[in-house]
């Protein structure tokens, strides 16, 4: 409380109730720290302004990752967020001008990011979104990109196009809660993999693999070829897996990647096709589509 100008630095924080705690305290820097399984949050200010938080991994924190409320002016960059049951980071209660940048932002129970309470003026770019429950939900006016070309944020669940290959979205990622967008999210960072069914399009008649005429719902008769693209810019792919919802049904290791769907069944006709692809180490990334098929 009321602190000032200290580091806290390399330390390993577990099992508490909150990790660390500032409250009415300014320019410290928080950096290289291990904060785990604490039961309340990883790191959380109140009224605390122009502090620091770098390359420090925060995991498995039962209410929260990260939590600023009524503080501004913080930098929280270059962390891994990840694991937590609730939020990756939380802004609440008029906490402004702070910096979210180059974040791994990951797996959280809740939403990523989660901005409430008349928070302004927040700017959220060149993040790492990772299948969190939601990626993220803003009810306040903010900023989540860095203008073009620097982009914005790399998000799992962005299902854009990048038809002119210069590494933005054609279109934004809007965020939930009101009308803030990604007007430039990336579609792929280096050590990230990605997965995109290419065929099926959705919103066609597909006739023995062959497309026909745009239809008001993605609709199959015969058998089918799904082509996945599948591309990770720096280890490459280690296998691709197709599914019927849950159910695996292929698993290739080399392009390209195509598995044809046969037959569907006499008693089900709607259908999720999901795809995933893993890189060299581990990384993942999924696309799916719902279709109606019939034979």
């Amino acid at each position: 409380m009321r602190s000032t100008n200290n580091i806290i630095q390399g330390n390993t924080i577990t099992n508490n109730n909150d990790g660390i705690f500032l409250r009415d305290s300014s320019d410290n820097n928080i950096s290289g720290n291990i904060v785990d399984n604490n039961i309340g949050r990883g790191i959380e200010l109140s009224n605390a302004t122009n502090n620091t938080f770098s390359d420090n991994t925060l995991t498995y924190n039962i209410e929260g990752n990260y939590q600023l409320t009524r503080s501004c002016r913080n930098t929280v960059t270059r962390n891994i967020v990840t694991h937590s049951d609730y939020y990756g980071i939380k802004i609440a209660s008029e906490s402004s001008q702070n910096i979210i940048t180059e974040n791994r932002i990951s797996y959280n129970g809740r939403e990523g990011v989660y901005i409430i309470y008349s928070s302004n003026n927040n700017r959220i770019y060149h993040n790492i979104f990772l299948y969190n429950h939601f990626s993220a939900y803003d009810k306040s006016n903010n900023i989540w990109d860095n203008g073009y070309p620097s982009g914005g944020n790399y998000w799992s669940d962005y299902h854009g196009t990048d038809n002119d290959g210069d590494g933005i979205g054609d279109t934004p990622y809007y965020v939930r809660g009101a009308s803030n967008q990604d007007r430039y999210p990336w579609i792929q960072v280096p050590g990230i993999p990605r997965a995109e069914i290419i065929s099926p399009v959705e919103g066609f008649l597909y006739i023995k693999n062959n497309r026909i005429i745009p239809f008001f719902a993605t609709i199959i008769l015969g058998k089918i070829d799904i082509v996945v693209n599948a591309s990770e810019p720096e280890g490459g792919i280690d296998r691709v897996e197709f599914y019927l919802y849950k159910d695996l049904q292929e698993t290739l290791t080399k392009a390209p990647y195509v598995w044809t769907w046969e037959r569907g069944s006499f008693l089900q006709h709607r259908y999720t096709i999901r795809v995933i692809a893993y890189d060299n180490d581990g990384e993942s990334h999924e696309d799916e589509i719902f279709v109606w098929r019939f034979f």
